[in-house]
């Protein structure tokens, strides 16, 4: 039988993971390890159990220290953890002063996981409550925790414990958070912080950290124990219809008169646009493009003759940005639509994108030859 065990740290240079092998002691059928000199043993620590059996087969066990996580936003909590006992029940208390505001009892998934959503929002000084079985109750205080967007000073401000750990994050959202953007760092000894975000690059898109460009906001406390403390900001606006809406159909493309400023504001949204290729155009190459897409955008981009039903190209590309390029052998009104790649880049803030036609005419050289 070997022990494996995991142990997490937190600090300003973000969260580092150790894992150490140990060889129990055996006493009957129970076993212990001494943890002793392990150093970060908290309520992020994990341990796996692998027992070989006489046949040969090798059996693993799982378990997770008490944890607790608080997620607070406007309106709602989320509590959620693991205890040590998998699938046993786990009672949660959520006293306000002197009075009990709420008790609930969940049972343990076989991982020891629980998660309860609580239709109010917590305050400071709250305190909750954690009784699971076989290991020793905890409690945890809800301490004043806030956070405001400086997208002027590309940073996310707030007040904690003072001196307190803080992990502030910036994300963005497409039906999924992605918490592209972190950062580690401490409040000062009045319980104030400013996360600065400039030179943050993110792990996902490969691009800079702007603080209010369709990001929402998260700090997230670590408390003595290692239970996590976290206030999520208001989530960014949705897009709103362009000024060429209603124009879902062929019959109602707008005209083509310059660059056009669209949203896919809603998850059946799809943009119709009309444009004229006069006798002069014909045989120049013409490159229609979605272009200055915003961070929720991915577009595809069809073109069609001038019945508004025969489809003439298709943009084949892989990149979020659409474009065809094409040479008109004919004049007259033709039409082109555009779709969002998937309903998941719609509505969101950041829908958005530029349309635009570039005409490219080749102007050969006039060569003389004197005599």
């Amino acid at each position: 039988m070997v022990v494996l065990v995991t142990s997490s740290d937190v600090g300003l240079n973000g969260r580092t993971t150790t894992s150490s092998i140990y060889t129990p002691t055996v006493s009957g059928n129970r076993y212990s390890v001494d943890l002793s000199d392990e150093g970060n043993v908290n309520s992020q620590s994990e341990v796996d159990v692998f027992f070989r059996e006489p046949g040969g087969h090798i059996v693993r066990a799982y378990s997770h220290a008490l944890d607790l996580s608080v997620e607070i936003e406007e309106g709602t909590t989320m509590f959620s953890g693991y205890t040590p006992t998998p699938g046993s029940p786990v009672t949660l208390t959520l006293r306000r002063g002197g009075t009990v505001e709420e008790t609930t009892t969940l049972t343990a998934s076989r991982e020891g996981f629980f998660a309860w959503s609580f239709p109010e929002q917590v305050l400071p000084g709250d305190v909750i409550d954690i009784r699971p079985v076989g290991v020793p109750s905890d409690s945890v205080s809800i301490p004043d925790l806030t956070l405001q967007d400086d997208p002027v000073n590309n940073r996310v401000t707030g007040k904690a414990p003072a001196n307190g750990l803080l992990e502030v994050s910036l994300g963005t959202y497409n039906r999924y958070m992605w918490w592209e953007w972190t950062t580690f760092l401490k409040a000062d000894a009045n319980g104030t912080y400013a996360a600065n975000f400039d030179g943050i690059i993110s792990w996902w898109k490969c691009r800079e950290a702007q603080v209010g460009q369709c990001t929402r906001s998260k700090v997230t406390y670590y408390t003595d124990e290692g239970y996590t403390i976290s206030r999520l900001g208001a989530p960014p606006p949705d897009v709103g219809p362009d000024a060429y809406e209603n124009d879902d159909t062929f019959t109602s493309a707008a005209p083509y008169t310059g660059l056009q400023s669209r949203t896919l504001h809603a998850v059946t949204d799809t943009d119709w646009i009309s444009f004229t290729v006069g006798a002069q155009d014909v045989g120049v190459t013409l490159t229609l493009m979605t272009v200055n897409l915003g961070p929720n955008a991915n577009t595809t981009l069809y073109l069609y003759d001038t019945d508004g039903t025969t489809l003439l190209a298709k943009d084949t590309s892989e990149t979020p940005s659409s474009q065809i390029v094409w040479r008109p052998t004919a004049p007259g009104t033709y039409y082109v639509k555009i779709d969002p790649y998937s309903s998941r880049y719609t509505q969101l803030c950041g829908a958005t994108y530029d349309f635009f036609i570039a005409r490219y005419r080749v102007h050969l050289p006039l060569v003389a030859q004197q005599r």
